[in-house]
């Protein structure tokens, strides 16, 4: 598959901006000459569902990242593809299978956040109401605390990716970084301290920028 370049996939998707079309704009994403390379770009883009092989006018066969499947491929058309060969790997459904083996409890565990911030916000709407004398609130069903500690590798993976979703930059990195290790299987404890030391380590280079 080689002399398939990165840039390649820049232009079919300008092209694919350009064009109307029934499928969405940018389903193909980048291209690649190693499933290697694939995955590495897909791991830091959501959206990259699915590595495609394609045969390329010019550069004969390689891979691309796409947002859509090769059967919904196949409907778009893009002058430089003679054809959509065959999905080499649906990124999705990997990612969410080796997550639920690795991270046990955590739909669980964020259920139950999600419940108890449900239940903190009745709470407050309660005791603003002046009609509602608050002599019997409702009882907490959710208990995070409980489930943290018995699921930790999943409180630590949410704890990752709350840091994921911060303003800052290098501290949203580092929590997407620790999500991605805690997936894969590594030790939990050791990648939160790795995760933490590294914002620290950027704070402390960058005070007096």
């Amino acid at each position: 598959m080689a002399g398939c370049g990165a840039g390649f996939g820049t232009g079919i998707a300008t092209y694919m901006g350009k064009r109307q079309h029934k499928r969405k704009k940018g389903d193909i994403m980048n291209t690649f000459e190693t499933e290697r390379q694939a995955r590495e770009y897909a791991a830091t883009n959501p959206a990259a569902a699915y590595i495609v092989e394609i045969e390329h006018r010019n550069r004969g066969r390689c891979l691309v990242c796409a947002k859509v499947n090769a059967d919904q491929l196949r409907k778009v058309e893009v002058p430089e593809v003679i054809r959509i060969i065959r999905n080499v790997a649906d990124l999705r459904a990997e990612a969410e299978a080796k997550l639920k083996a690795n991270v046990p409890g955590l739909d669980e565990l964020r259920a139950a956040y999600e419940q108890a911030e449900q239940e903190y916000e009745a709470f407050a709407r309660m005791m603003d109401d002046e009609q509602n004398d608050g002599a019997r609130p409702p009882k907490p069903a959710a208990n995070p605390a409980e489930l943290a500690a018995k699921y930790p590798v999943a409180a630590a993976y949410l704890k990752a990716e709350a840091w994921s979703m911060a303003s800052h930059y290098a501290k949203a990195a580092a929590g997407r970084k620790a999500m991605e290790r805690i997936a894969n299987g590594e030790d939990h404890r050791t990648v939160l301290t790795g995760m933490e030391t590294e914002w620290a380590e950027h704070c402390n280079a960058h005070m007096w920028d």
